[in-house]
């Protein structure tokens, strides 16, 4: 029972390996002999890498009649994607907002429950935390 599910599994292991590795090792000679620069080829490569998976996700789901799959898939990795790259971003450095786009947005800096208590740290009626201090982050550009 154990090699019905092992020797498979190891065996796409390494082929994916091997075949992972021989798409890169080829795809870098073809740009090289282009003359595209190896930042281009690193960015692309990259790219590439991490798109790959959805794609095949959303294609496997699409040809079975799993259509829901292939949007939820797509959405769902954007979603990750740019909320990963934001969050990694803030990490580094905060990320500067102009006060009337966070009002745009709703986030005046006001109590999140009863909109009011603009000038406290906490709302006096409900304890509620304002947002613009909920997240130290986000620093405003005024």
């Amino acid at each position: 029972m154990l090699t019905e599910i092992w020797v498979p599994l190891l065996g796409g292991l390494v082929l994916l390996i091997l075949g992972g590795d021989f798409l890169v090792r080829g795809a870098v000679q073809v740009a090289e002999r282009l003359g595209v620069s190896p930042l281009v080829i690193g960015l692309t490569l990259v790219g590439f890498g991490t798109s790959m998976p959805e794609l095949v996700t959303s294609v496997r789901a699409a040809l079975s009649g799993a259509p829901g799959i292939a949007y939820g898939n797509i959405v769902g990795s954007n979603i990750a994607n740019i909320l990963l790259i934001v969050g990694a971003s803030a990490l580094v450095t905060p990320v500067v907002v102009a006060r009337a786009a966070l009002r745009a947005g709703g986030w005046s800096g006001t109590c999140t429950v009863c909109r009011g208590c603009s000038r406290r740290t906490r709302c006096r009626r409900t304890g509620a935390l304002r947002r613009a201090r909920q997240s130290p982050r986000l620093a405003s550009s005024d």
